[in-house]
């Protein structure tokens, strides 16, 4: 067989190696949906109603997100008469990374639903 009459497999061949690729990465550098649902919450904090609660951190996470400057952190609590472990997104700026500690006193927003967001952390004295 000559080579002209493999020119359509390579043709296919390519076709589907690009479509593979572009799969690939497309999945690869996807983002987890929790943390853009976390984003979008406290994006729009300001025009959804809820209830302010101020609580304690329990633990924090830092998220591959930022907003400026600043960088979206996840942080656990729990809320007054409530057992389940909550979680919120709020920002912190590179400034005040060092300062996170477990117990720290923390105001965040309840909203209907999954809606949570944290509003603003107190650094400087606990709950």
């Amino acid at each position: 067989m000559a080579l002209e009459e493999y020119s359509a497999y390579f043709m296919y061949g390519g076709i589907f190696l690009t479509i593979v690729v572009t799969a690939f990465f497309y999945f690869l550098e996807k983002q987890d949906g929790s943390d853009v649902s976390g984003i979008k919450s406290y994006l729009s904090s300001a025009r959804w109603q809820g209830e302010i609660i101020k609580t304690n951190i329990q633990s924090w996470r830092k998220q591959n997100a930022r907003y400026g400057n600043d960088y979206f952190y996840e942080f656990d609590f729990l809320l007054p008469n409530d057992k389940k472990l909550y979680t919120g997104t709020g920002l912190i700026t590179p400034e005040q990374m060092h300062l996170l500690k477990k117990g720290l006193g923390m105001t965040v927003k309840k909203g209907a639903g999954r809606k949570v967001a944290v509003i603003s952390i107190d650094f400087y004295n606990g709950c």
